[in-house]
């Protein structure tokens, strides 16, 4: 899912690590927006994303996977 873009709501919980024992900060979303994931926690359950300029951590379940499409002309 690497290099792929998520559409994540707002109001969603972002946290600067992937287990209990090493977050140090959390942030809610104020909107929602397209993300790039750029890794995956050790676990698999999140995906690990770019937000005002820092890598967040974001439960797989709160995002929506945004599909390409051809564009006919």
């Amino acid at each position: 899912m690497q290099n792929s873009l998520v559409y994540i709501p707002s109001s969603v919980l972002l946290k600067n690590g992937y287990s209990e024992a090493n977050i140090t900060n959390v942030q809610i979303l104020s909107k929602p927006g397209v993300f790039l994931v750029v890794g995956e926690s050790k676990e698999k359950n999140s995906y690990r994303i770019f937000y005002k300029g820092k890598k967040w951590y974001v439960a797989k379940k709160d995002t929506f996977t945004v599909e390409k499409r051809k564009i006919k002309q």
